[in-house]
C-alpha cells in the first residue's frame, strides 16, 4: 500500500478506497480527478470551515488518482480489493433471488404426489462462504415415515476471480450447478445435474421441483429399488441420512436407542470377499467413546433389504427390546446369525 505524507502526518490509502472517495466508476480520465479533487478541495479545505482529516484524504486520493486510469497500475491487492467488493455485491443479489424464488413447500407437494409419502424439511439453508465466491442452497426432503430422503443442491460460482485480476477480457458469466438425487428403499439415485453458464442471476429458474426431481425417473427407481441388494455405500447413505443414526470417530456406524446413553454400534467387516455387520450393544462414555456391554451379538451379510428395516426399528426402541428384534429379522434374512439369547 503507498504511504502519503501530508502536513507531517501519515495518511494511507488504497486506490479502490480513492476511487470511492472521488465517486469514480472503473473509467475515468485524469481531467476527470482534478475537477473532482477541485470541488472536494474547496469543500473539505480548513480555511472553509472544513475537517484537516479529511483534507488530507482528499490530496492523498489525488495524489493516487491523478494519472487518470490507474486501476491497471493497482497492486494485487488493491484488484483484489476492488474485485471482493464486486463478488459480495453480486452475491448479495444471488442470495435476494434465491430468497425470492425458492419455495420449499411446493417441493415437498410434489414429492408427496409423486411418491404418495408425507414428507418434510429436514434441512434448509444458505450458504454464503467467506472465503469463497460462491452462494450455495442445500435442502433435505425427508420422509415422515422410514428413510426416503430427496437433497437438493444449488451452487453459484461468481466469474473468475483469477481472470478479473489478470486483466482479461471477459464475460460477466455465473456458473451454475444444480443437482438433485435421492435415496429411496436405502437405494441412492442421482435423478439431475447440471452445469451451465448465465449472464443474468434473475434468469435462474428454481421455482419447477419437476426439473430436478423428475415424476418418470423416480416412479421407475421406487419401481425397481426394493428389488436391488443393498451395498456398502447405500448403507454409508443411510448412516449420513437416517435420523438416529451416525457414524462413530472410528468408521463405525451408531444407532441411537431409546433408553439414554445406549447404542447399537455397526461394524463393517469383509469375509470371503463378502460384506458383513457386526452388531454391538454399547453404553455412550462422553462426547467420542463407548463402552462395550456386548460387542458381538449379531451377524448380519450384507445385501438384503430387510437390513435397513431392522435398523429403523432398533432406532425405535430401546435396549431391553435389541434381542427381540434381532430374532425376529432373523427369520427374514438368510444366513443371519444372533449369538446371544439375552443381555
Amino acid at each position: 500500500m503507498r504511504r502519503y505524507n501530508i502536513d507531517n502526518y501519515l495518511t494511507e490509502m488504497s486506490a479502490p478506497e480513492a476511487e470511492q472517495l472521488f465517486g469514480l466508476t472503473d473509467r475515468y480520465t485524469a481531467a476527470d480527478v482534478k475537477k473532482i479533487w477541485r470541488k472536494l478541495s474547496l469543500q473539505h479545505h480548513p480555511d472553509k470551515g472544513g475537517s484537516t482529516e479529511m483534507m488530507k484524504k482528499v490530496n492523498a486520493a489525488y495524489d493516487l488518482l491523478k494519472s487518470g486510469g490507474t486501476v491497471k497500475k493497482m497492486s494485487q491487492q488493491d484488484k483484489a480489493a476492488k474485485y471482493w467488493k464486486k463478488i459480495n455485491k453480486n452475491r448479495d443479489i444471488a442470495k435476494k433471488h434465491i430468497e425470492k424464488e425458492f419455495d420449499s413447500s411446493i417441493y415437498v407437494k410434489h414429492l408427496e404426489t409423486v411418491t404418495g409419502l408425507k414428507f418434510e424439511i429436514d434441512n434448509e439453508e444458505i450458504v454464503v462462504p467467506n472465503t469463497s465466491p460462491i452462494v450455495m442452497l442445500k435442502v433435505r426432503f425427508k420422509s415422515v415415515k422410514g428413510y426416503d430422503t430427496f437433497d437438493l443442491s444449488l451452487t453459484i460460482h461468481m466469474p473468475s476471480l483469477t481472470q478479473s485480476l489478470s486483466g482479461q477480457d471477459q464475460k460477466e458469466e455465473y456458473e451454475v450447478t444444480f443437482s438433485g438425487d435421492a435415496i429411496l428403499s436405502g437405494k441412492k439415485y442421482k435423478l439431475y445435474h447440471r452445469n451451465r453458464g448465465i449472464r443474468y442471476i434473475n434468469s435462474l429458474d428454481i421455482s419447477d421441483p419437476e426439473l430436478l426431481f423428475p415424476k418418470a425417473k423416480i416412479k421407475r427407481h421406487m419401481k425397481t429399488s426394493s428389488k436391488k441388494s443393498l451395498k456398502k455405500r447405500d448403507v454409508e447413505a443411510y448412516f449420513r441420512t437416517a435420523k438416529r443414526a451416525r457414524t462413530t470417530s472410528q468408521g463405525d456406524y451408531a444407532i441411537e436407542l431409546k433408553d439414554e446413553g445406549m447404542y447399537i454400534i455397526v461394524t463393517r467387516q469383509v469375509f470371503m470377499r463378502k460384506g458383513l455387520y457386526r452388531i454391538g450393544l454399547y453404553k455412550r462414555r462422553g462426547q467420542y467413546s463407548y463402552d462395550a456391554i456386548n460387542e458381538y451379538i449379531a451377524l448380519v451379510p450384507e445385501g438384503p433389504n430387510e437390513f435397513l428395516e431392522m435398523l429403523e426399528e432398533l432406532g425405535k426402541s430401546k435396549s431391553t427390546d435389541v434381542i427381540r428384534i434381532l430374532k425376529k429379522y432373523k427369520n427374514k434374512i438368510e444366513d443371519m446369525h444372533v449369538r446371544v439369547s439375552k443381555l
